[in-house]
Formats: structure tokens, sequence, C-alpha cells
């Protein structure tokens, strides 16, 4: 008898509430759905589509942007189940639909590829997940070359990607802080990180300039980077950019923070650092002699790419008592009928080489083969036998072009790139002198530069010999690989016991 008593109770309280409800919507106090006219001024848009559903219980409207659903799911999940209804009551027939009350809301879920469902004369609208998965498969890296690591690189989808990250960080620790940064885009950014590792200010800085991040288009992550971590003025990259889920993990779990853009397959590590950038992940998988001896070969290349166009220029044209008699006569023969100065000379070839390098890599992977081949080959022979250079430029331009390519970062090799020019003008002007100022020019640069308050030269100024040796120069011991690097300012130092043992 008292059940009976509460679930009339339930009943009479119901449609009080139905009631009220009603009278609400006829006072003005709740729009309902029913009339789409709003939608339809909202979007002006042709591949606006409004259907109506007709019921057992009554006809409701379905509204979807026609290019972002997947039709065979709209049916299964949205036209079949009401079709086959006899209440017409979205909130019992589609069990996986979420529901708002917000015009703003709609308009949002309609642009990310669900349907809304509406039923006349109700306060809320039925939204059900019914997009077109259009993310490409998961592929090797492009831009990274994996030989011996993982074979899986990030894509346009930021679920698969923040996927292929917690496979490699099975950690409740992991933590991932999404945003929505585009008036017009309305891209997602997923900011990620390890609690109890990746010091507190740092994150809080982080999303503190991702909130005031002021655009309406936000498109990859380079834009990102650009708008929120980018200093003026400055060729070297301030932030770190990879396709490789290995990499972001392994940032990661030094203490640093990985940020990843919907619709970009590139993320973004912060701080970055000098020594990170130039840190190879192939030489982690080899015995310590191939380690050392990869990062030094990749070190002096990049150096030389550097400084061997000022050097030979600097040389020939200000410093010529600097090489032996017999040298400098051979070399002058070399140059025999060019006739223009040695710095024009090899202002002239290292801008075709450029040039070259560029088309080789904006072109597909055959035909950039091809442009690299006659660059380096055709070109400079028939330079040499036109008198347009001599052929010890154009071993200079070959060690400067290969140089560039063993850089393992992209946007440090155009750094250096374009760093190349001033300092051969320089060195042609005032020889080894202006090469020298051009190069502490650079040194005090670049111990300027900061990201998140991290040194951005560290590991060579300020100096840290214990980071110099372990994460950039040398191999690491297993002693040195139990400790992260302290410039960025983890919370707990140590990673592993030392020898990489438990007792």
């Amino acid at each position: 008898m008292q059940g009976r008593n509460m679930l009339s109770d339930l009943a009479a309280t119901a449609q009080r509430l139905e009631q009220t409800l009603q009278r609400w919507i006829a006072e003005g106090w709740v729009q309902p759905f029913s009339d789409t006219a709003w939608l339809k001024a909202a979007f002006a848009s042709d591949d606006l589509t409004l259907q109506s559903v007709v019921t057992a219980g009554g006809s409701l409207e379905v509204a979807y942007l026609a290019p972002q659903i997947d039709v065979t799911l709209l049916n299964s999940d949205v036209g079949a189940p009401l079709i086959a209804s006899s209440r017409s009551d979205p909130r019992r027939d589609l069990p996986n639909a979420s529901f708002v009350t917000q015009r703003s809301d709609v308009l949002s879920a309609l642009l990310q590829g669900k349907a809304a469902v509406f039923k006349p004369g109700a306060p809320d609208a039925a939204l059900v997940d019914v997009r077109v998965d259009r993310s490409r498969s998961v592929t090797q890296p492009t831009t990274e070359a994996s030989l011996l690591g993982p074979k899986v690189a990030f894509n346009e989808d930021l679920t698969t990607s923040l996927n292929l990250v917690r496979n490699l960080l099975a950690t409740p620790a992991l933590r991932v802080r999404q945003h929505t940064i585009g008036t017009l885009s309305r891209t997602r950014v997923a900011t990620v990180w390890i609690d109890g590792v990746t010091a507190p200010e740092l994150v809080d800085e982080v999303l503190d300039r991702l909130s005031k991040v002021a655009t309406d288009t936000l498109l990859s992550s380079e834009d990102l980077a650009q708008l929120a971590f980018h200093r003026s003025w400055t060729p070297f990259p301030t932030a770190q950019r990879t396709e490789r889920p290995d990499r972001v993990a392994r940032a990661l779990g030094l203490g640093r923070i990985a940020i990843i853009v919907d619709g970009s397959p590139f993320a973004i590590l912060l701080p970055v650092t000098l020594g990170a950038i130039t840190k190879y992940l192939e030489a982690l998988f080899g015995p310590p002699v191939t380690v050392i001896f990869v990062r030094w070969l990749r070190f002096v290349g990049g150096f030389l790419s550097m400084v061997a166009p000022a050097a030979y220029v600097a040389v020939l044209s200000v410093n010529p008592s600097l090489l032996p008699a017999d040298t400098l006569v051979a070399v002058a023969q070399t140059r025999a009928g060019v006739p223009y100065p040695v710095l024009f000379e090899t202002i002239g070839l290292l801008l075709i080489l450029d040039m070259v390098i560029e088309a080789s890599q904006q072109a597909p992977s055959p035909i950039g083969q091809t442009v690299t081949v006659v660059g380096g080959l055709i070109i400079g022979q028939a330079a040499v036998q036109a008198h347009l250079g001599s052929q010890l430029i154009v071993i200079v331009s070959a060690v400067t072009g290969i140089g560039t390519l063993l850089i393992p970062d992209i946007s440090l090799a155009y750094a250096v790139r374009i760093t190349k020019y001033p300092i051969m003008i320089l060195a042609g002007i005032l020889g080894f002198y202006g090469l020298t100022l051009c190069l502490i020019a650079i040194a005090i640069h670049l111990v300027a530069q900061e990201s998140l308050d991290a040194p951005y030269a560290t590991p060579f100024g300020p100096v840290r010999s214990w980071s110099l040796k372990s994460y950039t120069l040398m191999s690491r011991t297993r002693g040195e690989r139990a400790l992260r690097p302290g410039v960025y300012r983890p919370v707990t130092l140590r990673r592993q016991p030392k020898g990489g043992m438990k007792d």
C-alpha cells in the first residue's frame, strides 16, 4: 500500500513538472526547439539538411550538415530507432544521445559532425555523433627517419595521436588537458604532461599562454608555435616539432610538455634547448662507441655546413698567406678564368645549392631524388666547365649541403642555412676576423634566448658538464641514465635506480 502511494506521488509530481514546463514555454521563458527557422538563419548554407521523421508517436526533425556525417551511421543510430519507436521520445529511443538546451550548443555540435533531433514542444535537443571518419591510418615517419626505432608516426586525428602516446606511457600519472582555440576553426588542442615529473609552474605557464592565444583560425601546430611560443627575429627554432610518438614519450619522461593539435601530424615539445634539438634518437639504439661516433659526426657536419664557405672565402680573398705557397698556386689554377671575386662565386653557387635542396624537399620522393642528382652533378660540372666557378667551390658546396642534411631537426637546418650567408659576407670583408666576430655574435644570441625560462643554449651555455656529456656529446652510463636533466626543473630528478637494476 505504501509503495502504491509513492508511485502515485511520483506520477503527480511528474505531471505537475510537465504542466509547469508547458506554462513556461507558453509564457516565453523557455524556447522549444520545434521551430527550426533559427537554424536555417544561423547557417544559411546549402549543406544544412533538415529531415522530418514520422513515427507512430508523432514527427521529429533531424538536422545535420551533409559533408560532416556518415549516412550509414545516421540511418542505423538515428533513423532506424526513431522509426521503430511507438512513443517518439528521443530520451528513450536514442540511448547514446546527449541533450542540450542552448542553441549555441546545437550549432557547435552540428559543426563537429553530430545530428540534432528536435521534438515539437520539447525544451531540449538530442545530439548523436554520426561524424564520418576521414582520418588516415598510422604510417611511418616521413620527416624523421626511423631506422632502428618504432615505425609509427602521428596523424591528423587528435584521438589517434593521444592513443599512440598512451600506448607508450601506460601510467595514470599521464595528464591531458584539452582546449579549443580559434573562433572560426574551433580547433582542439591537447596539452600532455606527467604529473609528479613535470614542474607545476611549467604546466601553468604553458596553459596560461594557450589561454591567451587569440585567433580566428588555428590549422596546424606551426600556427600555435608562432602565436604562443615564437620569439621574433631569431632563425633558430624556439619550439621543437616532432611526428614520432617515441620522441614525445621520451621528452615527457624527462619532465617536458607536449602539445598536440587536431588536424596536424606534428607535436610541439617544450621547453626546447639546443641540446634537445641536436639529439638524434637513432644513436640511442647502438653500442656506446657508435653513439659517440654518430653524435660527433653530426655536430662536425652541422658546424662545417655553417663555417666552411666562410672559411673558403676568408682564405682566398683576405688571408691567402695562411695557405702554403704550393697549395695557393694550385687553388689559383682552379680559379683561372672565373671572372668575379671569390665571395660572389661562393654566394652564387650556394644559392643554387639551397634551391636544389629546397626543390628536392618540396618535390615528390622520386622526383626529389632526381632533382638532387641533377643539381649536384650536372649543374656543378656545367658551372666548372663554363668558368662560373672553380672545382674547389664545388667541393665546398658539397660539404655544405651534406653537412646541412646531417642536422636531425629540419627547423635547425634552416637556421644554419640562413646564418651561413652573413658569416660568409663578413668573412669576405674582414677575413677570419669577421668569421670569428660572427660566431661570437651567434653564440651571444643563442645564450640570450630562453624557452619557458630554460636557457636555450643548454648544455653549451651555460655549460652543464653532466648534461653535455650524458645527453649531447657522449654516451650515457647506467648511473647517468638514472637522472633527468635539471634544466627542465623536474619534480623528481631521479628516474630509476643507479645502474637500472632493482636491489
